[in-house]
């Protein structure tokens, strides 16, 4: 539709337009006053028509008007009279040839439409222009439209576009749904002010800190699995059958075409624990969780097949109160679209993609279109294209993956050569010349079982580990492409720690261990790598219990002796008790 760069508002309309389409600013019309092209209202029909009036005397306006309706009545009559008579005329050549049988109408395309309320100023001009085009060109007849802040959950606007020929054109729809692209304007022009909370369990590695605190970063954040719940409480599809009467239940529902406008990194106020930044996304635990126990977990029927109503009694007439109010399951057909570089590399993206794949499959969907190009999502969206972004890609839940853990895609391999690399008789034999300072705790082992890293700065600080993964003072690694005989994983305390208050600890989570598990500890402090053997009495696992009874499970990374600093005196805790 954007013919050129400059632009300009058609008066009363308030709306903004594209410059050169005239066609469209013509279309505005509110009572009696039309609006011209150059933006201005034309009375001079409508004045001349009275005018003449006036002069004309009384009787004769009478017989004028008679006239005009006799003649309007006589010329609408004809055509009936005509389509009578063939229709007459039809039926009689032969009377064998069944009436038509009526048919219910097509139900409506569902279009949906969740945009972050929090997009930088530099998009949202596209973003507008984007969403007129769709309006006014893109969009098919016998459908419907609705646009969301798929943050907030709020309804920005909607329109339902009729199956009649004349809304083909684009001044018609600009004409008839101009105030709904004037509550959009209002939504994009609006500067919406992010969650005003301040959390403690961020990393310093990407957030601001002031006084100790970490601040969550919200640019084209949107929630999706609460915007999802929202629609399945909030939207109701036809279903795709022709008729739906008491004898015969819907068994299917019609498709959403769901497009989502901001970024796949989800970020919650609420919820920071869980947020997608500094490259963590969530393990496949979440995705075989409940909802209590993660933001991406699921209640209720979580299938991906469509619900369905049954009955004891197959001979009995079903419940007509029990199939009309029967919530039936749309497919959604997602097209995502975001805006710049949000990855940390090429296999931080597919890892994202690849959860909400899943995520979006158990939720009855897919997603067709995953992409920084606006024209593309946006086609893709209007033709209501199906597919997946997961063809021949053969991705599937793990199931024995069943820890509710956010794991990391790290930014650059050499960062943890200090852990992975070499042996403990390369590892510094001289105690550091400093009590004060960042330091790295690592742990590696060979078995294929599941061991987890706890560390805290000092008593009374947050304790790292996988399920808490950032903190004031760090954040908790693990290498999610760690295979068996690879495994490991680490905590780094970027803000200065004083050793003689650190302790970490290391838990046997899952899995069994003929004589217990066996691995290595590694300690980077002052410029150098300092490293231990450690061992667990347990043969198996107890799931991160802890308590006095756990202690054969756990076992202390002793802190001061592997930094050749064992005289030091210092006040310890002897037992796991949080």
């Amino acid at each position: 539709m954007p013919r050129g760069s400059g632009a300009r508002y058609a008066k009363n309309s308030r709306m903004f337009l594209p410059e050169g389409d005239s066609r469209i600013a013509q279309c505005f019309s509110f009572g009696t006053h039309s609006l011209s092209p150059d933006g201005t209202a034309d009375h001079s029909s409508k004045g001349r028509l009275h005018s003449v009036g006036k002069q004309l005397p009384a009787f004769l306006r009478t017989t004028l008007l008679l006239t005009f309706l006799l003649t309007m009545l006589f010329s609408a009559g004809i055509p009936l009279a005509l389509a009578t008579a063939a229709t007459v005329t039809e039926t009689s050549k032969d009377s064998t040839t069944p009436a038509p049988t009526a048919t219910s109408p097509a139900p409506p395309h569902t279009y949906i439409v969740g945009v972050s309320p929090f997009l930088d100023k530099s998009v949202k001009d596209e973003v507008y222009r984007s969403m007129i085009r769709l309006v006014v060109q893109d969009l098919p007849l016998n459908s419907s439209l609705t646009i969301y802040d798929a943050y907030n959950l709020k309804t920005i606007t909607q329109l339902t576009l009729p199956n009649v020929r004349v809304f083909e054109a684009a001044k018609t729809r600009a004409n008839q749904f101009a105030p709904a692209i004037g509550e959009l304007k209002q939504f994009l022009a609006r500067e919406q002010t992010p969650p005003a909370i301040t959390t403690t369990t961020t990393s310093t590695a990407n957030n601001n800190t002031a006084n100790g605190q970490f601040q969550l970063h919200f640019e084209n954040a949107i929630r999706l699995p609460q915007f999802l719940d929202f629609l399945a409480e909030n939207v109701r599809v036809t279903n795709s059958s022709t008729a739906t009467t008491a004898s015969t239940a819907p068994t299917t529902a019609a498709a959403i075409n769901l497009m989502l406008i901001g970024s796949p990194l989800y970020k919650d106020a609420q919820e920071p624990a869980f947020s997608m930044i500094e490259g963590y996304f969530p393990s496949d635990g979440h995705l075989q969780a409940s909802r209590e126990q993660s933001v991406y977990g699921f209640s209720g029927n979580s299938d991906s097949t469509p619900n369905s109503t049954s009955t004891s009694d197959s001979s009995s007439a079903p419940d007509t109160t029990t199939l009309h109010s029967a919530l039936l399951t749309p497919h959604l057909n997602v097209h995502w679209m975001y805006f710049g570089d949000p990855w940390i590399n090429d296999l931080h993206k597919e890892k994202v993609a690849r959860f909400w794949t899943l995520y979006l499959h158990r939720r009855n969907g897919d997603i067709a279109t995953f992409t920084a190009d606006f024209p593309t999502a946006l086609q893709h969206f209007a033709s209501g294209a199906g597919g997946t972004i997961a063809s021949g890609k053969q991705w599937a839940i793990n199931k024995d993956q069943r820890k509710i853990e956010m794991l990391r895609v790290s930014r650059k391999v050499e960062a943890t050569d200090w852990l992975t690399q070499g042996s403990l008789s390369d590892t510094a034999q001289t105690p550091p010349n400093t009590m004060v300072g960042p330091m790295k705790i690592g742990i590696r082992w060979q078995a294929n079982i599941d061991l987890d890293l706890y560390a805290t700065p000092r008593e009374g600080a947050q304790t790292l580990f996988f399920q808490h993964v950032r903190s004031p003072e760090g954040y908790y690694f693990k290498d999610h492409r760690s295979s068996p005989g690879r495994e490991y994983e680490f905590i780094e305390f970027e803000s200065p720690v004083d050793v003689r208050e650190v302790e970490a600890f290391v838990n046997f989570y899952k899995g069994d261990c003929s004589g217990g598990p066996q691995g290595e500890v590694r300690i980077e402090f002052d410029g150098r790598i300092y490293g231990a053997r450690f061992a667990i009495a347990s043969e198996e696992g107890n799931m991160g219990r802890t308590g006095r009874r756990q202690a054969e499970y756990w076992t202390k990374v002793p802190v001061l002796e592997i930094l050749k600093l064992s005289g030091t005196q210092r006040s310890a805790r002897q037992t796991i008790e949080r």
